[in-house]
């Protein structure tokens, strides 16, 4: 759950600082950068930061993209949470008990 949060926070603030950097005419971050971010559980975040920065408004297949990697990640997330016993058979890596 930490990973997660701490993920969403870093993705945000990358998402902040490229909208700040295209401002002031700086270096930015990459949109693979950000597509990785997502892919590393920090998508919420990125598409918090575009949503409310108003970034990347004209990218659509960057959004889709780190909104379709965010959905799939967070319904497998669900899914094995859900249920104890995908817990166990993944060999208890996630469990609290080992």
């Amino acid at each position: 759950m930490w990973a997660l949060i701490i993920m969403n926070i870093i993705g945000f603030a990358a998402a902040g600082y490229d909208k700040y950097a295209a401002i002031h005419k700086k270096r930015r971050i990459s949109e693979r950068s950000l597509t990785m971010l997502a892919v590393c559980l920090g998508g919420a975040g990125v598409i918090l930061a575009f949503l409310l920065f108003r970034h990347k408004t004209k990218h659509y297949a960057l959004f889709f993209r780190i909104l379709i990697i965010t959905l799939a990640e967070y319904a497998a997330l669900f899914f094995i949470f859900k249920d104890p016993e995908l817990l166990k058979q993944a060999g208890g890596i996630f469990s609290k008990n080992s």
